[in-house]
């Protein structure tokens, strides 16, 4: 009887362990399944596409290794005038990858619809989120419990948004049709419960930055129409990697 029970756990650790993996919710055994790969939206970027976004932002990006220098992880510096459009290229391109150290995402994508709805897939590297946080004027005790409940170790799991996103004088507006973490799709009635304190975390990051404005910003077939302000120059404390 011994024996047997030693056994039934050993298998039930295995299947735990097998189907946390196969969600994407454990980096390493996710790779077994394929489940580390966020979805492929095909939005194709290259060279071009980065320094097309850079022309329009006009924003100078710097990277540093000198954490003395920049203790917050970032330092902003003035502000200027913006008004135009990003094609999916471009946000992508702009967004898919950073060497910021708080940055936590990767492998970005995003596209817009002819119909105005947006989708982003990317990694969630949850072992940044509290740093993020931190960095852009946030208090860990203020920080909505679900967010918090991300970072675990080994937890590196693929996201998908759907919906709808707009921006008036700062507030967010958002829209989620669909929301997947891993290859859990949420239950739309806790992404309707939580939709309002995730527009709030969003909008107070976006309100910290100095330098950042957004009069509006609106998603149609042309693109990501911005209009606001934006910092000349930023210095990220960045990574080795």
């Amino acid at each position: 009887m011994k024996n047997f029970f030693f056994f039934f756990l050993f298998i039930l650790a295995i299947g735990i362990i097998a189907f946390l993996g196969y969600s994407g919710f454990l980096s390493g055994t996710a790779k077994i399944f394929g489940a580390d790969k966020p979805r492929d939206l095909e939005v194709i970027f290259n060279a071009d596409s980065l320094e097309s976004a850079n022309n329009k932002t006009k924003v100078r990006l710097e990277n540093s290794f000198e954490i003395l220098a920049i203790p917050e992880g970032i330092s902003v510096f003035g502000s200027h005038p913006v008004s135009t459009v990003f094609t999916s290229e471009e946000l992508t391109s702009l967004f898919g990858n950073s060497k910021w150290v708080y940055y936590p995402f990767s492998d970005v994508q995003i596209k817009i619809n002819d119909d105005g709805t947006i989708e982003i897939s990317g990694i969630l590297l949850t072992g940044r989120i509290n740093g993020f946080i931190m960095a852009t004027g946030g208090l860990k005790e203020k920080v909505p419990w679900f967010i918090k409940k991300l970072e675990w170790p080994f937890f590196n799991p693929p996201f998908y948004f759907r919906g709808t996103l707009g921006i008036e004088n700062n507030k967010v507006n958002l829209v989620i049709d669909q929301a997947m973490l891993g290859k859990f799709t949420l239950p739309a009635r806790l992404v309707k419960k939580y939709r309002q304190p995730l527009e709030n975390f969003i909008t107070e990051r976006i309100s910290f930055l100095e330098g950042l404005f957004v009069f509006t910003l609106s998603f149609s077939d042309a693109g990501m129409d911005f209009s606001g302000e934006l910092p000349n120059r930023i210095i990220f404390l960045s990574s080795f990697q």
